[in-house]
């Protein structure tokens, strides 16, 4: 009973890695472990019901039993998720992305799923079972974040990647609770006066060694880990204090441009935090400049005009980030209220290079 799972009368997570244990022990050979994931299951639980969904993982898992018989082990690891145990010929990814061509029939409904897959091979490093299905579990993640409906095959670079990932992912939550981290202010600069008229807010990470930390390292860890919203509600208050202090020392400047993640502006109390900063620091709004990149703009979403458009009623000046990569597109400037456009670096690098100002003037 503790290792079968009760809807689908398969062996369980438990079973699945003892059974691995069992193959890793006797030695057997040429043995892999594929995770199958099936994507969008949760959607498909909330828009037909989990009576669906339970008919949906009953039908995987015969067309895997059916077509695999005794050739692999078969369990179900966790909701949507089935583990194989078996040999390299017959947990061929191709072979198995095949049993999917076909969509299932399910209450006279016709179906179709695409499947994402983890894949590891069991070798003489392959410490346990449940070291096995980790290693699975993140090419599996892989899969899913970069190519669903895909397969990846685990690397033990890629596991020295994600614990290299995690291991800084600690210490970047106890930088910040050390306050190693910190702002340095780059001047913006009128290039007829070349007068400093205002400052941009970056964020820094010096390690107790003295080792920089690039901000393209750390940044993308903040959002994953949810960091990034004590850290950006940081950023924003400090930089707004930061700029009360140089007008109140009677510095001529225009603006405070501080950078926003799309994760950050996507939280619905993001306004109320632009307001405490605002009310707390006593500085006026039209000082404040926020930058945002052009990905958080492009899904039009009306949660996102709304907060653009109580941040210009409060009086926030709105700037896009990295303007005319990625996801560039002209349409939005017209009904979006944007005060200024920031080219992106990769076409300022080139701009004394023969040809090169050709998209920076463009833009201009």
């Amino acid at each position: 009973f503790a290792f079968r799972d009760q809807l689908l009368l398969l062996p369980n997570r438990l079973r699945f890695i003892e059974q691995i244990d069992q193959i890793i022990s006797n030695n057997v050979s040429d043995q892999w472990v594929c995770l199958i994931d099936i994507d969008d299951f949760a959607d498909i639980n909330d828009v037909l019901g989990h009576r669906y969904g339970d008919l949906l993982l009953r039908s995987v898992a015969n067309r895997l039993q059916n077509a695999l018989g005794s050739k692999a082990f078969l369990a179900r690891v966790g909701g949507d998720l089935f583990g194989l145990l078996g040999g390299s010929s017959s947990l061929q990814p191709e072979l198995l992305q095949k049993l999917f061509v076909d969509p299932f029939v399910i209450d006279d409904t016709v179906h179709a799923v695409s499947m994402s897959m983890g894949m590891v091979a069991l070798d003489s490093q392959s410490q346990s079972g449940a070291d096995v299905l980790k290693d699975a579990s993140i090419a599996l993640k892989r899969t899913k974040g970069l190519q669903r409906g895909s397969h990846t095959l685990f690397t033990r670079e890629m596991g020295v990647e994600i614990r290299e990932r995690a291991m800084m992912m600690q210490h970047l939550h106890k930088a910040f609770d050390a306050e190693r981290l910190y702002l340095m202010y780059q001047p913006q600069i009128n290039l007829h006066t070349r007068k400093v008229i205002g400052f941009e807010a970056l964020l820094r990470w010096r390690t107790d060694d003295g080792q920089m930390i690039p901000p393209t390292d750390f940044i993308p860890l903040a959002e994953h880990s949810g960091l990034i919203m004590s850290l950006g509600a940081w950023v924003l208050r400090s930089a707004c204090f930061a700029m009360v202090q140089l007008l109140e020392h009677e510095h001529d400047l225009a603006r405070i441009a501080v950078n926003v993640s799309a994760i950050q502006f996507r939280q619905p109390e993001f306004v109320g935090l632009v307001q405490a900063a605002l009310r707390d620091s006593g500085l006026a709004p039209h000082y404040l400049e926020l930058e945002i990149t052009e990905s958080v703009t492009v899904n039009g979403a009306a949660p996102f005009e709304d907060a653009l458009m109580k941040l210009k009623e409060l009086g926030v000046q709105i700037a896009i980030d990295d303007f005319g990569t990625g996801y560039s597109s002209l349409s939005y400037l017209d009904k979006l209220p944007v005060d200024r456009l920031k080219i992106d670096k990769a076409f300022v690098a080139q701009i004394d290079s023969v040809g090169g100002p050709r998209i920076a003037e463009l833009v201009i």
